[in-house]
């Protein structure tokens, strides 16, 4: 991963969760192809996402809306987001 993608990818670990996804998400949308790793607070699921142009690639678990990513389980709360770097 390159110096660039690499600040783009930092999350202050002052701000809740929830700022810090959205963040994170409008920071990714300028960058062709990344991949983060997903906590879910509430089913503890951890798996490895991937994002094309600040957009969660389909999958079946989890979705995207404008504040976050929500895993299936159904939990309120969003996926905490993590670089792999």
């Amino acid at each position: 991963m390159q110096k660039e993608e690499q600040e783009l990818m930092s999350i202050d670990v002052g701000q809740t969760q929830k700022t810090s996804a959205e963040k994170v998400l409008q920071r990714i949308a300028n960058i062709e192809q990344t991949e983060l790793v997903v906590f879910c607070p509430g089913c503890k699921a951890l798996e490895t996402l991937y994002f094309s142009e600040g957009r969660l690639v389909a999958t079946r678990k989890f979705a995207q809306k404008t504040d976050g990513i929500y895993h299936a389980c159904g939990s309120n709360e969003p996926c905490r987001l993590y670089s792999l770097s």
